[in-house]
């Protein structure tokens, strides 16, 4: 009997279904099995995998994967760009602030 579970595509069925383990080498880059359920469970930028689960076993699709690619890649506005959401932090301490450091945690003086 074939069953779907909410958020399950009856389309999916129609495509040219893969288990979970074998969808892991179907993507541009090397990617475990883990990563491949959480972007079912929970996704990235607002996409998720698709999926249909048949027979007690979870499969997704050479088509969903595609789409799950082209979706997370031309996603727009939904970049983070590193540069602007993280500050700058100084590589080294000045000799006052260094100071005031070893003071307020009551460090020794160094050798």
């Amino acid at each position: 009997m074939t069953s779907l579970l909410i958020n399950e595509s009856a389309e999916l069925a129609k495509e040219t279904l893969i288990r979970l383990g074998d969808a892991c080498h179907h993507f541009p880059v090397p990617v475990s099995r883990s990563w491949v359920e959480k972007m079912i469970r929970r996704g990235t930028r607002g996409v998720k995998l698709e999926t249909l689960f048949l027979c007690n076993r979870r499969y997704t699709s050479y088509e969903a994967i595609q789409r799950f690619i082209e979706r997370t890649q031309n996603s727009k506005g939904l970049h983070v760009h590193l540069e602007e959401s993280i500050s700058p932090r100084p590589k080294t301490m000045s000799k006052t602030d260094l100071e005031k450091a070893r003071l307020k945690f009551n460090l020794p003086e160094p050798d």
